[in-house]
């Protein structure tokens, strides 16, 4: 265990903050249930269920609602495999677009818009974002879904490098090649929503 702890932390010289439970250091650890037998055994051998405390840099993020209490404020309560379990997913240099989101509102949120993808897709195709894409509108800021896939050859996605005699970047399409390419709206299907943990997760071993 030293091997992937505290030596680990003495190679990269952060043994003053890292490497063991000490009070001061950057804690990150698991807690599970299983308090008999051989520890690597057990850790292995245990299901989602068996979790009772995860902290993060010291401070508690997901456990046993009893536990969590004992530490601060708990944001959200939750159900794993008809267990209860409570999340502290306050931060204070969160994101202000998802510093206030629950988890609970995240995954309604991914849901509705897997079901809408191909929905999603044709209000990308709009003009007005398809122009904001190409940087030739007036709109100065637009969000949209831009997904990892193969590009036409000699295109890379990333990264995109200045080259060649008029030193303009890699990667680019043009505006007729964007037109000509089949839109994303007549390739996307609507998509189920992953459950978040195996315990949830009837249709996971079939899967």
């Amino acid at each position: 265990m030293s091997m992937v702890t505290r030596e680990a932390a003495k190679i990269l010289r952060w043994q003053n903050s890292l490497g063991s439970l000490e009070p001061g250091k950057r804690a990150d650890y698991l807690v599970i249930g299983t308090t008999s037998g051989d520890p690597y055994t057990a850790l292995i051998m245990s299901r989602e269920t068996n979790i009772k405390l995860v902290a993060i840099d010291g401070t508690p993020r997901y456990g046993l609602p009893a536990l969590m209490s004992r530490f601060g404020p708990v944001t959200e309560n939750w159900k794993l495999g008809g267990a209860k379990r409570a999340f502290n997913l306050l931060a204070e240099n969160a994101d202000p677009l998802v510093g206030t989101l629950t988890l609970n509102e995240a995954q309604k949120r991914l849901t509705d818009g897997l079901k809408r993808l191909k929905e999603l897709a044709i209000e990308l195709e709009n003009r007005i974002v398809r122009d904001a894409i190409l940087g030739v509108s007036e709109v100065t800021t637009q969000w949209f879904l831009d997904l990892d896939h193969d590009e036409p050859q000699g295109l890379a996605l990333r990264p995109h490098l200045p080259f060649g005699p008029d030193n303009e970047p890699t990667g680019l399409l043009s505006s007729d090649a964007l037109m000509a390419a089949v839109p994303l709206s007549q390739l996307l299907e609507p998509l189920p929503l992953d459950a978040l943990a195996v315990a949830s997760d009837a249709t996971f071993l079939a899967a």
